[in-house]
């Protein structure tokens, strides 16, 4: 792929155009993951009756914890108003992975996977947190991430 850069000095804001020979699935979700990640780059959070703007950057994961969808981060944990399947919409697929039916990582916070005895994979993170993904999950992780 060609990736290329100029300045347009009369342009007020950055200005993407996807140049592709024709219009495929692949050209599309490039389309799609720019615009998500241009346009949206920021989760609502709340605790303890505030709202905190969260940048896709800080986030660890985003996972199910007692019947809530909440975000981790370095700083704290966050509960987010949306389905875990709306914020999986809302999120660049090139940044976060899912590994289960109730959690997304943050791809660039895993440190490594490794091999369980009962046969599921750990998922360790760089802040030293342990999580597990099933040999399905494992097996869509290789073929999208790992390849």
């Amino acid at each position: 792929m060609l990736v290329n850069q100029k300045a347009i000095s009369h342009l007020r804001e950055l200005f993407v155009t996807v140049n592709t020979p024709q219009i495929d699935e692949n050209s599309t979700n490039l389309r799609d993951n720019l615009d998500r990640f241009l346009n949206e780059q920021i989760l609502i959070g709340f605790k303890s009756g505030r709202k905190k703007i969260i940048a896709f950057h800080e986030i660890i994961s985003i996972h199910t914890q007692n019947k809530e969808v909440v975000c981790e981060t370095e700083q704290d944990v966050y509960r987010i108003k949306q389905r875990l399947y709306e914020v999986k919409f809302l999120l660049p697929t090139q940044l976060f992975v899912q590994i289960s039916s109730s959690e997304i990582v943050n791809f660039s916070y895993i440190q490594e996977f490794a091999m369980a005895q009962n046969g599921i994979y750990q998922v360790i993170l760089k802040n030293g947190k342990m999580t597990y993904t099933s040999r399905r999950y494992m097996q869509k992780i290789k073929k999208e991430y790992l390849s």
